[in-house]
């Protein structure tokens, strides 16, 4: 049999905790939980990535990020985000820009990762 002192004492620490985690462990603000991430903005900057049929774009105010297209994306209206104009989609998960890097000693090219952003589900454009 447990001394009632202790009992109280460990009731006492469940409670602490408890109200501790629900204080400090809840988030601030709504936020979706979810697998995709929308995006918008107007297209700062595109970077096709030559070991590869995508293009890497960086995309401004108000959602920004680096997102990457590729034939599996989706992409509507006018199918070109060129800089200066307006996105606006959905991208999920991550993949890297693949370009080809030459290596002088021995001389052959090869592919590396540089940089990379979301992958883009679905896009469209204006």
């Amino acid at each position: 049999m447990m001394n009632p002192k202790w009992t109280l004492l460990r009731s006492a620490l469940i409670i602490v905790v408890c109200l501790f985690s629900f204080i400090f462990l809840t988030p601030g603000t709504a936020e979706a939980l979810g697998l995709f991430t929308p995006f918008g903005g107007r297209v700062i900057a595109t970077l096709p990535c030559t070991c590869g049929a995508s293009t890497l774009i960086t995309v401004g105010l108000p959602r920004p990020g680096t997102f990457l297209i590729t034939p599996a994306s989706r992409v509507y209206k006018n199918y070109r985000p060129i800089p200066g104009r307006w996105v606006l989609g959905i991208a999920g998960g991550f993949a890297p820009c693949m370009m080809a890097v030459f290596i002088p000693i021995p001389p052959f090219v090869t592919c590396a990762p540089t940089g990379g952003g979301g992958l883009v589900i679905r896009m469209g454009t204006s």
